[in-house]
This record gives structure tokens, sequence and C-alpha cells, in this order.
């Protein structure tokens, strides 16, 4: 079994995002809708760096419409706002993840879609 037949495990797929956004020069690139709603919201670069490390896939929403890659599939994580430790209040980004076992690395994450409060 390769890669690209656990795109759907949400817990495997999970452990993957956590491990690459833990190294050292991961890089993030967001969608210009994503930068909006950061600042409509006051969400950080770093809030999202810890939903990316600390959180979890919550749902797998299948392949991405994208022009030119078929490898490309959504993903909508979900991970505590550590900004205020009295908080009760979650962070939920969706993303996009490329996932090609020909490539190096063979999981990359391509965009931050958006970002939103998700309230418990």
């Amino acid at each position: 079994m390769n890669i690209e037949d656990r795109i759907s495990d949400k817990a495997f797929m999970t452990t993957v995002i956590n491990i690459m956004a833990s190294n050292d020069g991961f890089g993030l690139y967001y969608t210009q809708h994503c930068r909006e709603r950061m600042l409509e919201r006051d969400i950080t670069t770093s809030d999202i760096i810890y939903v990316l490390t600390h959180g979890i896939i919550v749902d797998y929403q299948g392949k991405a419409d994208h022009p030119t890659n078929d490898k490309i599939y959504k993903y909508k994580m979900v991970g505590e706002y550590a900004g205020n430790e009295d908080s009760i209040r979650e962070i939920a980004i969706v993303i996009l993840v490329e996932v090609d076992r020909f490539k190096n690395p063979v999981v990359k994450i391509q965009k931050i879609l958006t970002t939103m409060w998700e309230d418990l």
C-alpha cells in the first residue's frame, strides 16, 4: 500500500501533516481569501502553524478542483486556539494538500484556503 491509497485516512494524514509542519523550513502559502479572513478574525500565522502542528483533520473533502494537477486534495483541520489559555475556542483551516508518490516531498501543503473560528 502506498501513501496515495491513504489520502482519505484522516488519522494517517493528520500525523503526516503534523510532522511536516513541525520541521524547519516548512513554508506556508495563503490564498488572498485566507489572508483577508485572518485579518478580519484576528487569526495569526502562529495560530495557523499551531493548528497544523497540533490539530486534527476532521473532514476529508475529496479531490480539489485544479486545472493542472489531479493529485491535490482538500482537508479541514481543527486545533485549539493557543493565544489565550482561558479560551475554549478552536480554529479551523481548510488546506490543499498534494499527494504524489513520485515527487519529493511526497506530501506537500499547497495552500491554506481559509481560516475561521470553530466555536465549541
